[in-house]
């Protein structure tokens, strides 16, 4: 069995670089911390109801530079959603897996 020291040490924030073609290069992204995915979850909705940049928004919690810094702030929202479907979509399949959201959980976020 583990002890309390081994899991607060061990390295269970992973990352994966995802090559989006249309942008022409790789991004990085990483798991979220159980309290970010609970702000995510929280921001994910506005009184109830799904918000229309949930993908954006799991983007934003998720991408990093190589330093593990956050590439985006929460204001890229709006120009992310400018940016390619299909990229957009590339990202946030692999921050979704990387994550653990499986489309019901990803239902019940987005409150469907």
């Amino acid at each position: 069995m583990l002890t309390k020291e081994q899991i607060w040490a061990a390295d269970d924030l992973k990352s994966i670089d995802v090559n989006v073609s249309q942008w022409g290069g790789a991004i990085r992204v990483r798991t979220m911390t159980g309290k970010e995915r609970q702000v995510f979850q929280k921001k994910a909705q506005k009184d109830g109801e799904p918000v229309g940049d949930f993908l954006e928004r799991l983007i934003v919690a998720c991408a990093v530079d190589k330093d593990g810094k956050p590439l985006f702030a929460p204001e890229d929202i709006k120009a992310l959603s400018e940016k390619s479907s299909a990229a957009l979509e590339t990202v946030f399949k692999v921050a979704a897996e990387l994550n653990g959201l499986t489309s019901e959980s990803v239902e019940d976020i987005k409150g469907e």
